[in-house]
């Protein structure tokens, strides 16, 4: 199993790539120059998996992540991971709003779910024959542009749910 970066991993990386540059100055000297080439190398290395993580996550269809190696593994790895539990969630809150729906439908009351801005969010079958909504035609759509009721403008309005509105 993967483990997440830390700080000792970095730096244990930073030193693998400039160890040979220090060793090789032991023989032809330029420590300074050979360092500069080194953490350049360390640039392009982390330049290229960032270009394969970018091109992972915006062109490749597959779900499979790139192959890493070092501090690079457990990123993608991480990314999946995320991947993996976003798609299960996804899956879980679709079944979720099929049951709502489906219980919705069998009740015997027009039900219309409206957003805080009053845009029509959902409705189901009884409200669609009742109000003459279409759906999901009428998906966004103000319900004052629907129903222009003044009695039904000012219900809503004014806030107070606690008595019924009949029209």
């Amino acid at each position: 199993m993967l483990e997440r970066l830390s700080w000792k991993k970095l730096v244990w990386g930073l030193v693998l790539f400039c160890l040979p540059a220090v060793i090789l100055s032991l023989f032809v000297g330029h420590l300074a120059w050979l360092l500069v080439i080194a953490l350049f190398l360390a640039l392009g290395w982390h330049g290229y998996n960032l270009l394969k993580l970018s091109d992972w996550l915006w062109l490749d269809r597959s779900s499979l992540p790139p192959a890493g190696r070092g501090g690079w593994e457990p990123i993608f790895y991480g990314i999946y991971q995320m991947q993996q539990r976003n798609r299960k969630r996804r899956r879980e809150l679709a079944l979720l709003i099929k049951r709502f729906r489906s219980g919705a439908e069998s009740l015997p009351d027009a039900i219309v779910i409206l957003t805080t801005e009053g845009n029509i969010f959902w409705c189901n079958r009884l409200a669609q024959h009742l109000l003459g909504f279409r759906w999901p035609d009428d998906n966004g759509q103000h319900i004052f542009n629907l129903l222009r009721y003044p009695d039904f403008s000012r219900y809503i309005m004014a806030n107070d749910f606690s008595r019924p509105l009949s029209i």
